[in-house]
């Protein structure tokens, strides 16, 4: 009698191909090192390959109750790597998912859904510094005239609100968007919560270090 082999999964928060999130990935094979595994995985999704390089695993004991999911190390490399989701450090958690579903958008060609989500936690982030009336545009001058961002991010915040404004009224401003625009509205919103967010709690951590 013949018996197969059962088959191994894990989940990979990401598929660096086709984008899905909490994805099963398939064993294929495994190489054990001495001190580490190179293991070849397919996903469940799309069917492309990745490599997972771990700490050396004992397959006998790392399973699920299931018995059929590899529970793998957390300081494992894939490659190819996933797409980078993650807000600056600090970033409160509603313009987080927004900034976290823009680059998502991005990542799928979904270019109209990006730039508007990147327009949308651009004036999140403008209400939780104080700016409450007026447009975006009085917002994000209000922003300036606060001191709260300087001169330059003013000028990258007005970039954002273009293109999330040209994104919103494609059809009566005749604006053809591109990915590269796309790309650029959530580098500049990825530059703005920086320096709104995660240099004040670099600097604090610092000081509390007694660095400074």
């Amino acid at each position: 009698m013949t018996v197969e082999k059962p088959l191994i999964m894990t989940v990979l928060p990401v598929c660096p191909y086709c984008g899905a999130h909490d994805v099963a990935f398939y064993l294929k094979s495994t190489h054990v090192g001495a001190a580490f595994t190179t293991s070849f995985w397919i996903c469940g999704g799309c069917t492309h390959a990745v490599i997972i390089e771990s700490a050396w695993i004992d397959t006998s004991g790392k399973r699920d109750m299931a018995g059929d999911v590899l529970v793998l190390p957390k300081n494992k490399t894939v490659i190819p790597a996933p797409p980078a989701c993650d807000a600056p450090r600090g970033t409160p958690d509603d313009i987080a998912a927004d900034f976290r579903e823009a680059k998502s958008c991005l990542f799928h060609k979904n270019i109209k859904a990006a730039c508007i989500l990147a327009r949308s936690a651009l004036e999140t982030t403008a209400v939780r510094q104080g700016a409450v009336k007026g447009g975006l545009r009085d917002k994000i001058r209000f922003m300036a005239q606060e001191h709260i961002i300087t001169p330059a991010l003013e000028e990258w915040a007005e970039e954002i609100k273009n293109i999330g404004n040209d994104a919103a009224h494609a059809a009566e401003r005749r604006s053809d968007l591109t990915l590269e625009d796309a790309r650029d509205a959530i580098n500049f919103l990825e530059m703005l919560l920086t320096y709104l967010y995660s240099l004040p709690e670099m600097i604090a951590e610092r000081r509390g270090r007694g660095n400074v």
